[in-house]
């Protein structure tokens, strides 16, 4: 008998979740309806005029066959964004949902999209909350009282303000037709540029993104690809937010990059923090103050010390002519040059001879690539009064020239840790620790012939 009860209740449990389930089905129908997507706006003559009623109005009006942004504040609108727009809303589709407009926010909707024709005919489009996937908005159409399920995406490209469909790039020139950005940050001012003096065109092959230092530094150096890669990139990042009406909220701009082309230049500057991970800022010489994100600034908030390659000296090694290294354990001079495989082949291959005596192309190329893989490691402060020299390295580059070039790097001993680097006399920047030099040495030293 108690087993006939038990299989009685468990029947109708499962009466009971099926039935929820049924429940549960129908109250997400008007979501999983197998019905065709349907044009929303129809039956109309042809669009000329779309506007958007939110917190403040954006209106479109097609005026011969261009459809142009009313009240612009003087900007040019993004056309791209304007088309996009503009035809989204034309094709608008939707399934018919079977829900009642206060049961998805639709009874004081926020948005409304007010499409117009050439005889002032217009149909109304308000839109409610998201679905429970979240993927469809719902979407009232006010004339015919209907209610459909409208893809996210298309309902997303209403903009709210007509900030929206104006152009936000805020630098107008080109990566490619850059030839000098200045950075001044507060601390120090960045000066970076695309050409290559004092390095000719051979010697610069090892400088892969082809981009200098000139300031802060007494020397110049390669700018690292992946910093400078990341700074040209973020041209197009570099967008308007948002328009600030208040002009006062700027504040103090300290810091600011200089984009300059062959005839043209802008210059951004950046003042108070905003909120949301953004700054104010605005163009010298313009009055429209906009915020920016952080992020976009951050490929241009690098100290000069993390911009660079940190390489002592960089020469690719079929571009070294002679390699002179002087200490008072080590005396070496080394000659590059060229020599034909075989008298019937004209192709050439490198060889070298240290201190008049031949080595294996293989063995001297794993110890240079040992010594030109050295980098300084930190940039030089408090300097000892008096310095000896300790090494001297010369570098002689095979060029084109009628003179070679020749580059010295001075190793001034600061202390029994860190050598102070004096490159071509023209200064120290940097410092570098002495073991990672007299290791560099050794693995020459166990090539010699």
């Amino acid at each position: 008998m108690k087993k006939h009860k038990f299989i009685i209740w468990l029947v109708l449990g499962i009466i009971a979740i099926v039935a929820l389930l049924f429940i549960i089905s129908n109250q997400t129908d008007s979501e999983k309806n197998d019905n065709k997507n349907v044009a929303i706006v129809k039956d109309f003559k042809e669009i000329t005029s779309i506007k958007v009623l939110a917190d403040k109005k954006v209106e479109l009006k097609k005026e011969s066959d261009q459809w142009r942004l009313q009240g612009g504040v003087g900007r040019e609108q993004n056309n791209e964004k304007v088309s996009h727009f503009v035809e989204t809303m034309q094709g608008l589709q939707g399934v018919e949902a079977n829900v009642k407009p206060n049961e998805v926010s639709l009874q004081f909707p926020e948005v409304t999209v007010v499409f117009a024709d050439e005889d002032g005919d217009k149909q109304r489009v308000s839109v409610g909350q998201t679905n429970v996937n979240g993927d469809k908005y719902y979407i009232e159409h006010h004339e015919t009282e209907t209610i459909y399920l409208v893809d996210r995406t298309d309902i997303e490209t209403i903009p709210l303000n007509v900030n929206s469909l104006l152009d936000n790039q805020i630098i107008s020139i080109n990566a490619k037709e850059l030839e000098k950005i200045d950075i001044e940050n507060g601390t120090e001012i960045i000066q970076l540029r695309n050409d290559s003096p004092p390095f000719t065109e051979r010697e610069s092959l090892a400088h892969i993104s082809g981009w200098y230092m000139y300031q802060p530094y007494k020397s110049v150096y390669s700018v690292a690809f992946s910093k400078m890669e990341a700074i040209l990139g973020g041209l197009e990042g570099l967008t308007k937010t948002q328009v600030v009406e208040d002009a006062t909220k700027l504040g103090k701009t300290d810091f600011k990059i200089t984009f300059q082309a062959k005839d043209q230049s802008e210059t951004l500057l950046i003042g108070e923090p905003a909120a949301n991970q953004q700054y104010y800022a605005k163009l010298e010489g313009e009055d429209e103050v906009f915020t920016v994100t952080t992020e976009a600034l951050e490929p241009y908030s690098h100290p000069s010390f993390d911009l660079i390659d940190h390489f002592v000296h960089i020469l690719p090694l079929n571009a070294v002519k002679e390699l002179k290294i002087q200490s008072n354990e080590y005396h070496w001079t080394v000659l590059g040059g060229e020599h034909k495989r075989s008298e019937d082949e004209e192709e050439t291959e490198s060889s070298f001879i240290i201190n008049d005596k031949p080595i294996r192309l293989i063995d001297w190329r794993e110890a240079y690539q040992t010594l030109a893989g050295l980098t300084f490691d930190e940039v030089v402060e408090d300097l000892p009064q008096e310095m000896e020299r300790e090494l001297m390295i010369q570098y002689t580059a095979d060029t084109d020239q009628e003179q070679d070039p020749t580059y010295s790097l001075e190793f001034l001993s600061m202390d029994d840790k860190y050598f102070a680097l004096n490159k071509n006399n023209e200064g120290i920047d940097f410092i570098i620790e002495k073991d990672k030099v007299y290791q560099a040495l050794e693995a020459l030293a166990n090539v010699l012939p």
